[in-house]
């Protein structure tokens, strides 16, 4: 009848083991059997994470599609990433990490621009001057890709790459819209 009330750290706590739950089931699940390990494209990413207002970050990415999942339309990427910025207040905020990202292609009759879907995980460290000192602060946060562009170029060697991500996290801006340009290059078909 009674329910004892939960403070705002607690809430915040189960939420993040559900994400790390979520995490582990997601590396300890077995690829399915058509999948076809192998490195497709690898390059680099720039761009901005914006979480409110002023608040933004740039970010440096470097990211591999290292398997097809279920279907040759589906890949599945892994990243490492770096930024900086400066929060509402003004304090330095440095953050790194990395994501695996499941994606989802839609391709044009020709082959040569795709558009692309998906969702996944991200862990990221975010390290911010806060009462005289650096404190440091681990994140698991869950990335969906609202749209992704792709085109060939250098006679389909290369793509450049249009991403952008909805980042939904538990600390102090790690939720954040974030938009990348890149270019990656092509070492086999799709």
């Amino acid at each position: 009848m009674f329910r004892r009330a939960t403070s705002h750290n607690e809430r915040d706590h189960s939420f993040s083991r559900f994400k790390a739950l979520f995490l582990a089931i997601m590396l300890a699940a077995p690829l399915p059997a058509q999948s076809q390990l192998g490195l497709y494209s690898f390059g680099p990413r720039v761009g901005k994470d914006v979480v409110s207002g002023d608040d933004t970050r740039t970010f440096w990415m470097f990211q591999a599609d290292v398997a097809k999942l279920w279907s040759p339309r589906v890949l599945l990427e892994f990243a490492a990433e770096i930024g900086s910025g400066r929060d509402l207040a003004g304090k330095e905020v440095e953050v790194e990490g990395g994501s695996t990202i499941v994606k989802y292609y839609w391709v044009n009759k020709k082959k040569t621009a795709y558009a692309f879907s998906g969702g996944g995980l991200g862990v990221n460290r975010y390290r911010r001057f806060l009462a005289g000192a650096f404190r440091t602060e681990t994140d698991i946060s869950i990335h969906i890709v609202v749209l992704g562009m792709e085109r060939h170029v250098f006679q389909k060697r290369a793509k450049g790459v249009l991403d952008i991500r909805w980042l939904i996290g538990s600390v102090e801006g790690a939720s954040a819209l974030r938009v990348g340009l890149g270019v990656s290059y092509l070492l086999r078909k799709l």
